[in-house]
């Protein structure tokens, strides 16, 4: 673009000076003019032409400047301003798990009143689907809405033959006469987060620390209560009464590859529960795929 305009007004300058030079008179030789010899060595001063032809010369060449650093200034900014937002959704996860009698960040909460083997209860998941592109919602491209569609599978393990049973109107977790060897709760659910995920860039560097939090559907495909007895797996009950749709809140932040995440229950598992209300959240490291 630069070189066009350089070109362009290089040929208008010469144009200009040609015009002006067919306005003078021929000196190539001596000229009489009112009797007079004109000696065609005397040097004649610049005409008025020519002077304004060299000023539109600089001109245009500094106007041509001023233009291309404009350009190239919008370009940087645009260029700003294209960059590119990753969201973090893990493609495959595996963490800690507990019921809790409420609502919980990670794994604090409360036991419910329910004898659990905290160390031997976990979740894995994956998240497989982006349900629509980043919305960003700031120039910088740092701010954005973010969702995604996944599963999970969820082991709850009880501990002294304690077990999940429904009686039709309330679910109760009660201790069974029978000596099984080890006794869970089994939850497969469909998840479906809508998060909010703020990204701070860190200058020279690709990566960029991240928050993201936001509420999450939570689907369940079937809650079952198992055990296992005289060394082989069967299902206690799997007519509990449990509430299909959920809500969790879903937090994350890291940096890069790199993050915790973390699910509070927001929605009771069953509908009604003795002693009381029994809630899942989850806690975990993991790296984005």
């Amino acid at each position: 673009m630069k070189t066009r305009f350089i070109v362009s007004a290089m040929l208008i300058s010469i144009a200009s000076a040609t015009a002006s030079a067919r306005c003078l008179p021929d000196l190539s030789e001596n000229t009489e003019l009112n009797g007079s010899s004109v000696n065609s060595n005397l040097t004649m001063p610049p005409t008025e032409a020519s002077r304004d032809s060299s000023n539109a010369f600089f001109s245009v060449i500094i106007n041509s400047n001023i233009v291309n650093n404009i350009t190239e200034k919008k370009q940087g900014s645009a260029f700003k301003s294209r960059r590119k937002f990753e969201e973090h959704f893990p493609l495959i996860y595996w963490g800690a798990t507990r019921l809790t009698g409420s609502p919980s960040i990670g794994i604090t909460g409360s036991y419910a009143g329910i004898p659990q083997s905290t160390g031997k209860s976990y979740e894995w998941g994956m998240y497989l689907f982006r349900l629509f592109k980043p919305i960003t919602l700031n120039r910088q491209r740092t701010i954005a809405v973010t969702s995604s569609l996944g599963f999970a599978q969820t082991i709850n393990r009880l501990k002294d033959d304690y077990m999940f049973v429904s009686d039709g109107n309330s679910t109760d977790c009660i201790q069974s006469k029978d000596d099984y060897s080890k006794t869970w709760l089994r939850t497969w659910s469909l998840r479906l987060p809508v998060c909010v995920e703020f990204q701070i860039p860190v200058k020279g560097r690709k990566s960029s620390f991240f928050i993201s939090v936001g509420p999450e559907v939570d689907y369940k495909l079937s809650v079952l209560s198992r055990g296992k007895l005289n060394g082989k797996k069967r299902t206690i009950d799997d007519d509990l009464d449990i509430n299909r749709f959920g809500l969790n809140l879903l937090m994350q932040i890291g940096y890069g590859d790199f993050g915790f995440i973390s699910r509070m229950g927001l929605t009771p598992i069953f509908r009604q529960t003795h002693p009381e209300n029994v809630y899942n959240s989850m806690f975990t490291f993991f790296v984005y795929l």
